[in-house]
C-alpha cells in the first residue's frame, strides 16, 4: 500500500458493467487506521469537473471503516440513460477532503429517480404540534390532531383525510403499534379509554379502560414503538405530572419510567435508529438505548447540543442518513441562517455543518413524513402556510418536486 505523506490514497478505475439498472463502479482505497478518516465512497456527476459541493450532492457513503482495499459498487440512483457520468472515489478525514482521478461511463440509467416518483403537494394542516407518521402499505399516515379530530392522511399523488368520530372529549395519539393508533380519550372527570384505531380504514375495533394511575385526561407529546413496547411522553390530570410511560401495546399495561429528562413541552423532534430513540428538545440532544424487557427502564444520555441558532424549539427538521443525524432550520433563527443543515454522527458522537444544505433562505418545513423512499417536507417561507413547496430529501439529496 502508497501513502502520500500520511493522506489516503485513492483510485477510480472505472466501471466494470452497465446496465439499465444501474453500474458497478470500481477503484480502490488505501488509508492507515490514524487517518482519522470521517467518511469514504463514491461520487459521480455529468461534469468531469464536479465541485467538492457537488461531490456531496450524489454520493454513496461506505462509511469510515475499510474492510477491504479493492472496490466494485454498484450504483443504482440519480443515472439518466444515454448520459455520459463522471466519478471519483473520496476520503473524508478530519482535516482534508481526498479524491481520486476523474473516470468515466456512458450509462443506461438506474433503477430510481427521484424524477419518476409521484409528484404532490403536501397538505396544510393548522395544528403541527407533535406530528409524527407511520408507514404501512405503501403509504404514509400522518397522526395529529384539528379541532379535536384526528387526520390521517396517505400519501399518494392526492391526500386522503379520515375522520374519525366518537373518539370522546380531547384525543390525545398515544401511539401506534402494527396498524393500530392508540388514543386516549376523554369523558368528562370521571373517567378516561383507550380507542384502538385501524389506521387503514379508520374505524374503531377496541374500547379500552385507561391504565392505572393514568385518569380521564392526557396530553400526549412525542411517542416510538419497537419491536416489543412502545413509549409515550406524556402528562395526566389532575396533577399535570410530566413522564415517559412505557406500554405494553397486548396488555396495556402501563408504567412511568424512572430516570427520564425533563423536555419541553411542543416541538421536540424524535428518530429512532440503529435501536436507540434520538430526542431533540431546544438545543438538547438525548438518546435513549430501551431495555430488553419489561422491568427494564432503559438508559437515558445527554449527547452534544445542537450547533444551529440558538432556539428554545432546536431544529424543525431531522433527516437520518446513514449513520448521521441532519438537524436545521429553526424558524426562529435570522432568515440569513435558515438554510443552514448540521450533521452529528451518532458513532463518533460529533457535530458538523453539513455540505447537503440545499440553500433555501429564510425558509423552514412546516412538518415531514419518512418514507423507505426518504423524507418528504413541506417547506414554505414567512410569507404564509400556504406558500408552501414540497422538498424530498432522499440518498443524501434534496429535490424539489413538482405539484
Amino acid at each position: 500500500m502508497l501513502f502520500n505523506e500520511g493522506l489516503p490514497v485513492v483510485r477510480a478505475n472505472g466501471s466494470s458493467a452497465v446496465t439499465p439498472a444501474g453500474a458497478i463502479l470500481e477503484g480502490e482505497v488505501y488509508f492507515s487506521p490514524d487517518s482519522k478518516v470521517k467518511d469514504f465512497g463514491i461520487a459521480w456527476s455529468g461534469s468531469p469537473n464536479f465541485s467538492a459541493d457537488a461531490l456531496y450532492r450524489t454520493k454513496l457513503s461506505l462509511g469510515n471503516d475499510m474492510s477491504q482495499e479493492s472496490y466494485a459498487i454498484l450504483v443504482e440512483r440519480d443515472l439518466l440513460p444515454g448520459r455520459t457520468y463522471h466519478y471519483r472515489y473520496y476520503v473524508e478525514t478530519e482535516d482534508a477532503l481526498i479524491q481520486s482521478n476523474t473516470a468515466s461511463f456512458q450509462s443506461q440509467g438506474s433503477t430510481w429517480n427521484p424524477w419518476e416518483q409521484a409528484s404532490f403537494r403536501l397538505p396544510y394542516i393548522p395544528d403541527l404540534s407533535n406530528l409524527q407518521s407511520v408507514f404501512l402499505d405503501s403509504k404514509a399516515y400522518l397522526i395529529g390532531k384539528d379541532d379535536n379530530i384526528i387526520v390521517f392522511g396517505s400519501l399518494s399523488q392526492n391526500w386522503e383525510i379520515i375522520k374519525i368520530t366518537q373518539l370522546g372529549l380531547y384525543p390525545e395519539p398515544l401511539f401506534v403499534f402494527e396498524g393500530k393508533a392508540f388514543f386516549s380519550a376523554s369523558y368528562g372527570t370521571v373517567s378516561g379509554r383507550i380507542k384502538v384505531v385501524n389506521i387503514r380504514s379508520g374505524e374503531i375495533v377496541e374500547n379500552l379502560p385507561m391504565p392505572a394511575p393514568l385518569n380521564y385526561y392526557l396530553e400526549t407529546y412525542f411517542w416510538f414503538c419497537d419491536e416489543q413496547y412502545c413509549y409515550t411522553y406524556l402528562r395526566s390530570q389532575p396533577s399535570l405530572t410530566l413522564a415517559f410511560w412505557k406500554f405494553d401495546p397486548v396488555t396495556m399495561q402501563g408504567r412511568a419510567l424512572e430516570g427520564a429528562p425533563e423536555f419541553h413541552l411542543y416541538n421536540n423532534k424524535v428518530q429512532y435508529w440503529n435501536d436507540r430513540l434520538f430526542v431533540w428538545s431546544g438545543q438538547e440532544l438525548w438518546e435513549y438505548l430501551p431495555a430488553d424487557d419489561w422491568e427494564g427502564s432503559g438508559e437515558w444520555a445527554l449527547r452534544a447540543a445542537y450547533p444551529g441558532a440558538p432556539t428554545t424549539f432546536g431544529p424543525t427538521a431531522v433527516f437520518i442518513s446513514g449513520n448521521k443525524l441532519l438537524a436545521g432550520w429553526p424558524k426562529e433563527a435570522p432568515l440569513e441562517e435558515r438554510n443552514e443543515l448540521w450533521e452529528y454522527d451518532m458513532n463518533r458522537q460529533k457535530w458538523g455543518l453539513s455540505h447537503l444544505a440545499p440553500g433555501l433562505e429564510g425558509t423552514f418545513p412546516e412538518y415531514q413524513v419518512r418514507t423507505p423512499e426518504g423524507y418528504y417536507f413541506a417547506l414554505r417561507s414567512p410569507s404564509g402556510p400556504q406558500a408552501a413547496k414540497t422538498w424530498q430529501f432522499a440518498h443524501d439529496k434534496f429535490y424539489q418536486l413538482e405539484e
